[in-house]
């Protein structure tokens, strides 16, 4: 039987290595795949889940055991991703940076799923964000407002903002 990953906490918070290796084999797929989609993959996305899981291992005291796991994570990834942006001089929120965002033009027809993708990638950070952790991984507005530290109607507009721009890119693209 699997422990729970606030069991396996608990061992880690006791020096035990094992538990440690079966928490980071259990979620470096999730959190590889969010960096992916926020930093557009390769060394980088690696980074930011080395720097991930770096920092639970730092903080991994000062995790509260009725707190759900998942989101203390993914907490963290958001952290070390809005790292990832500042430190490359990027503003995480900003219009302007949608320009610079956008990803290369299709001109081959490829699949809806990779479409997608690259509309999500052409969103700003925070939105892009915000769409990854709601859709791709499954998190209510609350739990986002509540991991990313953020107002839960900043969450809900940024949501609201990407779900039109994607539909409005989408829709072009289909007539383009």
């Amino acid at each position: 039987m699997a422990c729970s990953d606030e069991a396996l906490v608990g061992r880690i918070k006791k020096g035990d290595q094992a538990a440690l290796e079966e928490l980071v084999e259990r979620w470096y797929p999730k959190v590889y795949a969010y960096a992916c989609r926020m930093t557009g993959g390769g060394q980088d996305a690696q980074d930011v889940t080395q720097e991930t899981f770096l920092a639970v291992v730092r903080s991994v005291e000062g995790f509260l055991p009725w707190r759900a796991f998942q989101s203390w994570l993914f907490a963290i990834a958001h952290n070390k991703c809005m790292d990832f942006f500042r430190l490359r001089g990027h503003a995480v929120d900003a219009p302007e940076e949608l320009e610079k965002a956008r990803a290369p033009e299709i001109h081959d027809r490829l699949l809806d799923a990779m479409v997608v993708e690259q509309a999500v990638a052409r969103l700003p950070p925070l939105q892009r964000e915000t769409i990854v952790l709601h859709y791709f991984d499954g998190f209510t507005p609350a739990e986002i407002a509540r991991m990313t530290g953020t107002p839960l109607s900043t969450v809900r507009w940024r949501l609201n903002t990407a779900k039109h721009t994607l539909a409005q890119w989408l829709k072009e693209e289909e007539h383009g």
